[in-house]
């Protein structure tokens, strides 16, 4: 990248620019400030073509930067695909220590319909089959059930019960639970809502009942219906009801605003054998390990097999995109043939003019059998057009050359 006997030539301005020992010296001078940094500080000494995309690969190909870099930006939120009937699929978690107690967290994800259950200090996976097995028998058997990688959650007495009743067991990523969002969201919520009624003199239970009832019954923000009218169609008649619009466009609307206000707008995929770097939560390990793509498992979470073979779940928050194991050839990627992405200064030669002649001359005739008739000003555009692409000037009316 940065060689001294690499060299780049530009026509801007009639100057040429090369690399020297210099250049090479200001990169290892400043590499550990990040790329942004390089990049700024580079602008203000020195131009060569391609500058900013051989800064970012200097920086991506630095082991120790990787091993040591924070947490990636995030990508753009997405939501949980809505189920269209109550309880299909439901998200569990476990909230406490909470006054000395261990709450059992069940929140349906179609009517937000939710359930708490105090579980004191037994959080085994004989005491959950229990609670879940009472649960069942009242609003009946889910499809999907959506939890953290708890020891009680991934035991073999847990697979098999939920086996026994076919249901799909979804994990989130390790150290990631924002992916179980609707679970671990409630528990913010009741905690922050039971606290306050313990406060105002409420036993614990009762506070928690208490909640219950005024959350059941209080219009959801994503639905903008009641957990009890969605979950058994019972609904509480108010005021507020010939606002109510249709309730699949109002969740739409919601998740689309959601995503759109969320922060972090990180796109992108990665594909299967691609060499990153990962979040590796190990003892005795970097924060973050050079690993390789094994399978997508969700639009945003991958199975990730670290150096010593080991793999393991990881969100696309957990992961960096590297430039390692690929050719950092200056220029690679720009698509030379098409003119727009050229630089402004170079021209086609002759071979190249015909060529991008002939085809916009086929684009145009091929438009104008499946369009109508142009207008005479349309017409000018599209002429105007081709001559830019060829490298020309078009042609000036005898009138506008006297003026």
């Amino acid at each position: 990248m940065l060689n001294e006997a690499a060299a780049a030539k530009s026509h801007s301005k009639g100057k040429e620019y090369k690399y020297d020992v210099g250049m090479k010296k200001f990169a290892a001078y400043v590499f550990m400030t990040g790329a942004q940094s390089m990049k700024q500080l580079a602008r203000n000494y020195f131009w060569w073509p391609y500058l900013d995309e051989d800064i970012e690969n200097l920086a991506n190909s630095c082991k120790i930067c990787l091993e040591n870099r924070p947490e990636p930006t995030k990508t753009s939120l997405t939501p949980w695909q809505w189920p269209s009937t109550p309880w299909s699929r439901i998200h569990i978690d476990f909230m406490g220590p909470f006054h000395n107690c261990m709450f059992l967290i069940v929140v349906d994800a179609h009517s937000k319909w939710t359930e708490v259950i105090n579980m004191k200090k037994d959080t085994t996976a004989h005491k959950l089959i229990k609670v879940l097995d009472e649960i069942f028998s009242r609003y009946g058997i889910p499809k999907h059930l959506v939890s953290d990688n708890g020891p009680q959650l991934s035991s073999d007495e847990f697979r098999k019960f939920l086996k026994m009743y076919k249901i799909k067991h979804t994990f989130s990523p390790p150290y990631y639970p924002a992916t179980n969002g609707a679970a671990e969201n409630f528990v913010k919520t009741v905690k922050t809502k039971v606290d306050k009624m313990i406060k105002d003199g409420y036993p614990l239970d009762s506070a928690i009942n208490r909640f219950l009832i005024d959350y059941r019954n209080t219009p959801h923000a994503t639905t903008n219906k009641t957990p009890s009218e969605l979950m058994f169609k019972r609904e509480i008649r108010t005021r507020f009801d010939l606002l109510r619009s249709d309730i699949v466009g109002t969740v739409e609307k919601n998740q689309f605003d959601q995503k759109r206000f969320k922060h972090g707008n990180r796109k992108g995929t990665f594909s299967v054998n691609e060499i990153i770097y990962a979040k590796d939560y190990r003892k005795d390990t970097s924060k973050n390990s050079k690993a390789v793509i094994v399978e997508q498992r969700s639009p945003v979470s991958y199975n990730v097999r670290f150096d010593d073979g080991f793999v393991t779940k990881r969100h696309k928050n957990q992961i960096f995109q590297t430039s390692l194991g690929h050719d950092l050839r200056r220029g690679e990627g720009v698509n030379c043939d098409e003119p727009h992405r050229r630089d402004k200064n170079t021209t086609l030669n002759d071979e190249e003019r015909n060529i991008v002649s002939e085809k916009s001359d086929k684009c145009l005739n091929e438009n104008s059998k499946s369009q109508p008739e142009k207008s005479d000003s349309v017409k000018r555009r599209y002429s105007k057009r081709k001559y830019e692409i060829q490298g020309e000037q078009p042609r000036r009316s005898t009138r506008i050359a006297k003026l």
